[in-house]
Formats: C-alpha cells, sequence, structure tokens
C-alpha cells in the first residue's frame, strides 16, 4: 500500500480551501472599494422656469478605463458567502481514514520483513557454526582415532620410551579436552544467537508498538492483542530452536562422553598392567635387599658350617667345644639381629611401596576426575598468579600494612590453589571457609556510609593501627574502646552472617 496519494490529496484539499478563503477575502476588499468608487446622488437647488424646484442630481465620476469595466461589472454582481467551520468535508475524513489503514498495514508488513530477514541471517549463522563444528570435530576424531589405534600396536610401543608413552596419553587427554572445547563453544554460540534473536526481535515488537499508537488507526486493546500474539510467535520460534539445540547437544555430548569413557577405560587397564607389574609386584629394591639379606645368611651359614667341621675330630679338647661353642652364640644372635632387621628392612620397603601405590591409586582418580567431572575445573593457575602480582606490588604495601595478617593468608591462598589435594573437599573446604572470612568485610564502607558512620570507621582504623604499637599494659584500654563500635556494626543487617558472627566473637571476648 502507498501512503503518499492520499496524504498529496489531502494537501491539495488544504491548499485549495485556503485559496478559496483567501479569494474570498480579497473579493470582500474589492468589493468594498467599488461600492466606495460608486456614483453618488447628491441634492442641487435649481430654479426652474415653472418656479424653484428641489431635485436630486447625479454626479458622474470619472469614466474608468476600459479593461477594467467587464471586472468591475462582475464584482458587483458577486456575492460574498460566508465561511461555514461546522461544513463536514467527508470525502477528506474518509481519506484521512484511508492513509491511517494504509500506514498501520504497511507498518505491520515491514515488521513481518524484519522478521523474515532477522530468520534468515540466523539461519545462515547456525548453518555456519554447525559445519566449522562439524569439520573441527571430524579432525578431532581422526586424531583420537589414530592415537588410539597406535596404542593398540606392538609394534608401535616396543620402541617407545616410558616417557613417550607418557607424552602419547597426555596428548590424547589435551585433545579429548580440546573436543570438550568445541563442543561447549558451540553451545555457547547457539544461545548467543537465540539471545540476539530475542533482544531484537523484542525491541521491533516495542518500537512496532509506539509506531501503531502514534498512527491510531487502531485501538490500544486491538494493538496489544496483536503484539501479543507476534510475542507469543517469537517465544514459540524460540523455544521450538531451544529445544532442537538441546537435542542436538545431547547427541554431541553423548559423543563426547563415548570418547571419554574410552580414554577412562584405557586409564584404568593402564593402570592394572601398571599396579600388576613387577615394579609392584618385585620393586628392585626389595630384590636387592633380600640379595644382601641372602648373602649375609649365607655367609653365618658357612662359618656355623666350619665350627661344626671342627668338632669332627679324633681328638677334640673341651677347650676346643667351649670355643665353638662361643662362636655358635655370637652366630645365633648375629641371626636373631639379622631376621630382625630383615623384618623392620622388609617393613620399611613395604610402606614405601604401599605409598607409591596409593599416589599411583590417586594419580589415577584424578585422571578419572578429568573425564567424570559435573562441571569444569577453574583456572586456578591464573588466580594463582593474579594474586602473586598483588602481592608482589609495592602499591599494595600500605594496604597489607593495614590488613594485619592479610599478605600471608593470600600467600596460602595461593599456594594452595596450584595444589594437587585441591581437588579433594577437605582442602577446598578449608580454602572457601578462609575465602569466605577475608571477603565478608567488602561492603562494610558502603553500608555505614548509608548509615552516616564513615566518619567513624576511619577512627577505628586509627585504633586498631595504635593497638600494634601500644605498649601491652594498654591493650586493654584500647580494646575496651572498640567494644561499642563493635557491638554497633554486629547490628548491621546487610552484612554478611560471617562478618556478624566475627565482631559477636570479638565483642564477647573482649568483655570475658
Amino acid at each position: 500500500y502507498s501512503v503518499s496519494q492520499p496524504s498529496n490529496s489531502m494537501s491539495k484539499l488544504s491548499k485549495a480551501e485556503t485559496a478559496l478563503v483567501g479569494k474570498l477575502e480579497e473579493s470582500r476588499t474589492l468589493a468594498q472599494a467599488i461600492q466606495a468608487a460608486k456614483p453618488k446622488y447628491v441634492k442641487s437647488e435649481e430654479r426652474s422656469d415653472s418656479g424653484s424646484q428641489s431635485s436630486m442630481k447625479r454626479i458622474k465620476p470619472p469614466k474608468p478605463p476600459a479593461e477594467d469595466e467587464e471586472d468591475a461589472r462582475a464584482v458587483l454582481n458577486l456575492e460574498v458567502p460566508r465561511f461555514d467551520n461546522t461544513r463536514k468535508f467527508e470525502g477528506i475524513e474518509r481519506q484521512k481514514k484511508m492513509a491511517k489503514k494504509d500506514r498501520h498495514m504497511k507498518a505491520l508488513d515491514d515488521f513481518a520483513q524484519t522478521l523474515e530477514q532477522f530468520a534468515e541471517n540466523i539461519e545462515q549463522n547456525v548453518l555456519s557454526l554447525s559445519r566449522d563444528v562439524r569439520e573441527k570435530l571430524e579432525q578431532i576424531d581422526d586424531k583420537i582415532q589414530a592415537k588410539y589405534q597406535s596404542l593398540t600396536e606392538d609394534d608401535y610401543l616396543v620402541v617407545k620410551s616410558k616417557e613417550e608413552l607418557d607424552e602419547e596419553l597426555e596428548y590424547l587427554k589435551r585433545t579429548t579436552a580440546g573436543r570438550s572445547d568445541e563442543v561447549e563453544k558451540f553451545a555457547s554460540n547457539l544461545e548467543n544467537i537465540e539471545r540476539e534473536r530475542a533482544d531484537k526481535v523484542g525491541g521491533k515488537i516495542r518500537d512496532l508498538v509506539d509506531l501503531l499508537v502514534s498512527i491510531a488507526h487502531q485501538l490500544p486493546d486491538e494493538i496489544e492483542h496483536t503484539v501479543e500474539s507476534e510475542s507469543f510467535d517469537l517465544n514459540a520460534v524460540v523455544t521450538a530452536n531451544r529445544n532442537s539445540h538441546a537435542e542436538l547437544l545431547g547427541i554431541m555430548r553423548t559423543k563426547q562422553i563415548e570418547i571419554e569413557i574410552i580414554a577412562l577405560q584405557m586409564s584404568i587397564a593402564i593402570f592394572h598392567d601398571d599396579i600388576t607389574s613387577s615394579e609392584y609386584t618385585a620393586p628392585s629394591d626389595r630384590e636387592t635387599f633380600m640379595k644382601r639379606v641372602r648373602s649375609y645368611q649365607q655367609e653365618r651359614h658357612d662359618c656355623r658350617q666350619n665350627l661344626i667341621n671342627d668338632l669332627i675330630a679324633d681328638t677334640i679338647t673341651s677347650t676346643e667345644v667351649q670355643r665353638v661353642k662361643e662362636h655358635l652364640t655370637d652366630l645365633n644372635e648375629q641371626e636373631i639381629t639379622a631376621t630382625l632387621d630383615c623384618y623392620n628392612g622388609l617393613s620399611h620397603l613395604r610402606a614405601t611401596l604401599r605409598n607409591t601405590a596409593e599416589r599411583r591409586m590417586e594419580s589415577l582418580r584424578k585422571e578419572l576426575h578429568t573425564y567424570g567431572a559435573l562441571h569444569p575445573e577453574p583456572d586456578l593457575t591464573d588466580l594463582s598468579d593474579k594474586i602473586k602480582i598483588i602481592l608482589n606490588d609495592n602499591e599494595m604495601g600500605e594496604v597489607f600494612r593495614l590488613g594485619g595478617g592479610l599478605k600471608p593468608e593470600l600467600q596460602a591462598v595461593a599456594s594452595e590453589f596450584i595444589s594437587e589435594d585441591i581437588v579433594y573437599d577437605s582442602l577446598v573446604s578449608t580454602v572457601e571457609s578462609r575465602l569466605d572470612i577475608l571477603s565478608a568485610g567488602f561492603n562494610l564502607k558502603e553500608v555505614m556510609q548509608e548509615r552516616g558512620r564513615l566518619p567513624r570507621l576511619d577512627t577505628i582504623r586509627a585504633t586498631l593501627s595504635k593497638l600494634r604499637t601500644v605498649p601491652r599494659a594498654e591493650v586493654a584500654g584500647v580494646l575496651t574502646a572498640l567494644l561499642p563500635d563493635l557491638r554497633e556494626m554486629s547490628g548491621y543487617d546487610k552484612m554478611p552472617a560471617t562478618f556478624l558472627s566475627i565482631l559477636n566473637d570479638c565483642a564477647d571476648g573482649i568483655e570475658a
């Protein structure tokens, strides 16, 4: 529909009415001028032959120019109409209604075209993302399949050292993790596309409402019904797309889990082969120890045999018997001591081997955790590096000075972030509780500013700074001065429960 033609017609009608009123005004002015120029009748006194007589004579005005006579006669016969402001121009009103309808329908058509363009762009983006992720996953799957195939071939494994095989396993882990990252990246891109669609179309719907209300072709209730229909269609499209995306991602993640299960099974198989190998069933240190024990046993046995041979003779003296007896007693004591040393040595070797096996089992547990974790591990190494940068910043010296034990606490947290035991709940719970304490007072300044008590915060800081340098005899007085402020701050409802609990404990300790 075109909206220009009704507008031009209305404009022409308005101009015609204006011109008509102008002509009427000009005609009225011209008629008054001509009326003033009409011949005037005057009285004159003339005396005739029959006597005096009063009569009217017309004095003729100057003759107008010939070219104006016709116009003057036309104006004399012209009737001056009056403008009727109650008159209704039904044709104009009908044209206005048609113009509003045309604009209304054009707005709806433009909105529909915009939605269609959005849908085409989104479809192209989704297709592009799908092609890219499919190509990348196919390349990764080919690499993983080729590597698994190599690791099952004896000819390939025989020429590899232990370090090289460990590197091969690390390569498989990195490749498998990279595949998982590609799947999650694809999921994030799909979610961003749908969010962008909802935001843009929602904005266009709001613009459509404003435009339709300004056109005023329909009542607000009818416009609201139209917009509700469009919003429902948008929500239905977004919901259907997300359901489809969820099904697709479910298939992709299932494939990822199958690959991770293969890696998990291989890790378990390698663990079983490792734990049943001679390194654990017949460790070299134990073999060496037992060889040394047997050697000493053989030496004692030989010595004992020689002493017994000395007793086999035709003549033997009691002195010789006593000497053999003493040597045998000494060898017996050596045997008892050697047996005890062997038992203690084997116990030590067994404990060492047990620790080694437990570490190997924990390494397997951590490896399996990378496959079966319910949530991706955070980049704790990066967080640790950031904390260390802050600790080494010279500009933070004053903050750490006022913070008391803040710097050692942050150093401990930075070290624990990169600890191998961070995967265990015991360490994580400890770090979490300490971080909760460190962050408990972050919003204290804002809360005190809302209550108009911000200057008091500077006073408390000065008192705490004084507490570190005050003599021991005056510590109790300084702490007592802090007690009212501690009780007041312990009643701030906007502070975390950890902060309030610590303040109450401190106040109770001061009062005790």
